[in-house]
């Protein structure tokens, strides 16, 4: 519940940036410029890298809540599905079903009270 508790904060944060509801101006934040973040001077050339494939995450607030949200989501499922001996298929239904309702009560807190 917790990781899903971080991954719908993070969710909410990402599509805040993208609504333009928060981090305006801001180099790492800013989705309008953030992009450039991955990038020397030109524009074209890779900062660093891995830049813009691998490594893009250390570039920018947009990449780096996707990395978030999908590690989130993926340790979610991991440990859902290996944690306990009980692996009925009622059992792992029971914890993804009340994982999923954390990420979206997480997600509306971030979205509408937190960055909006």
């Amino acid at each position: 519940m917790g990781i899903q508790f971080v991954t719908g904060i993070s969710q909410g944060f990402h599509e805040s940036l993208n609504a333009g509801h928060f981090g305006r101006g801001n180099s790492f934040i800013d989705p309008t410029i953030s992009w450039k973040n991955k990038y020397k001077s030109d524009c074209r050339t890779p900062r660093y890298p891995g830049s813009t494939t691998w490594a893009v995450a250390g570039t920018d607030a947009y990449h780096l809540t996707n990395l978030i949200t999908d590690m989130g989501n993926l340790a979610t499922l991991t440990v859902g599905i290996t944690s306990h001996d009980d692996r009925s298929f009622k059992t792992i239904a029971k914890k993804l079903i009340l994982s999923a309702i954390v990420n979206r009560a997480a997600f509306y807190l971030s979205y509408n009270q937190i960055f909006k």
